[in-house]
């Protein structure tokens, strides 16, 4: 890549990155990359793709596989060192099952060789059969599955997880704080046992119907965006590896104190890759009750798009017109 054609993809100003990110500062170049995560459509992409991954066993989270990719930020060797996390599969220490649900206990471990490491407890709960390490939680026809983080293993009360990536930037998951902790104090029902997550709803056949996301992703001094509602997902049948995302969500930007709400335009999720593939996401921004801030001012009214070009890779054009293309480095 030459060095005009580098400048034109990363040479966004500063004071675009700030409001693209809710962020009051952007520390240095290298935060440009994570512009897209901290994105409004790329928090909810994120969302939306972890989910999914995480409610069949054929899905990237659930089954922890690596994943060749342009985007292996650390060496190959320090990545095969790294404690890979637990997963249904795991019969030892790690796992967990009682009832209906099976509990993954995630301790400064990595997912998928991406060079991210997490830590927290991880509950997936089907909505009637027994679980049990070593079978994915499959839930019965018409059923669902609950994923959704708590405190310790074999519990019940809601909690958090944290991500942190290999540039050392640590995202919070906070499916506790009541309400999400959005801006506007606007009540959000909870998911299971008083608290938030993710509910992966599946059709007579099997075959996954419907999402519903309750996220709260907090990076100290760049975002803090509270995500809520619900998604249709259109997939052929019980088992298929790819499935489609329409329907729009809604996002509390607890910075900037603004509303936001994504449109999934024929969103393409695959088992092989944890964000979309293919199809775009709009996000228009509103103002709520509260009084936004500068930095949110300057967004309401306007509208961001993120065009999927492939796994891990789009094409951001935000709400000041600056287009740029883009890499996806989580999921939640």
């Amino acid at each position: 890549m030459n060095a005009k054609k580098h400048i034109s993809i990363l040479g966004l100003t500063t004071t675009a990155l700030i409001l693209m990110s809710c962020s009051k500062t952007i520390n240095s170049s290298t935060d440009i990359a994570s512009v897209a995560d901290s994105s409004t459509s790329g928090a909810v992409a994120s969302v939306a793709g972890g989910a999914l991954s995480s409610s069949s066993a054929g899905g990237t989270i659930a089954l922890q596989k690596p994943k060749s990719s342009n985007l292996n930020f650390i060496p190959e060797a320090y990545a095969s060192d790294r404690v890979q996390c637990p997963k249904f599969s795991t019969t030892s220490s790690g796992c967990v099952a009682s009832g209906s649900t099976m509990w993954l206990t995630l301790s400064s471990c990595s997912r998928a060789n991406t060079g991210a490491t997490w830590a927290g407890v991880e509950a997936l709960t089907k909505s009637s059969g027994n679980a049990t390490c070593g079978n994915f939680p499959t839930p019965p026809v018409n059923g669902t599955l609950i994923r959704q983080f708590v405190t310790a293993a074999s519990g019940t009360t809601p909690g958090t997880a944290s991500r942190t990536d290999e540039k050392g930037v640590q995202v919070t998951i906070d499916d506790a704080t009541a309400n999400l902790g959005n801006f506007d104090n606007d009540v959000i029902s909870t998911v299971a046992n008083s608290g938030y997550g993710t509910i992966v709803s599946f059709n007579g056949s099997g075959a996954r119907t419907g999402m519903v996301i309750k996220k709260r992703l907090i990076a100290t001094g760049k975002y803090d965006h509270s995500v809520n509602g619900t998604l249709t997902i259109t997939e052929a049948t019980s088992g298929s590896s790819s499935r489609t995302i329409t329907g729009s969500i809604v996002t509390y930007h607890n910075i900037a104190k603004i509303k936001a709400t994504s449109t999934f335009n024929s969103v393409t999720h695959v088992d092989s890759c944890c964000t979309p593939v293919s199809g775009s996401i709009t996000t228009a921004f509103s103002a709520g009750t509260a009084t936004p801030t500068a930095q949110g001012l300057a967004m309401v009214g306007k509208t961001e798009t993120m065009l999927f070009t492939g796994c891990q890779t789009a094409t951001l054009t935000a709400f000041d017109g600056t287009v740029s293309s883009v890499n996806l480095t989580h999921c939640f």
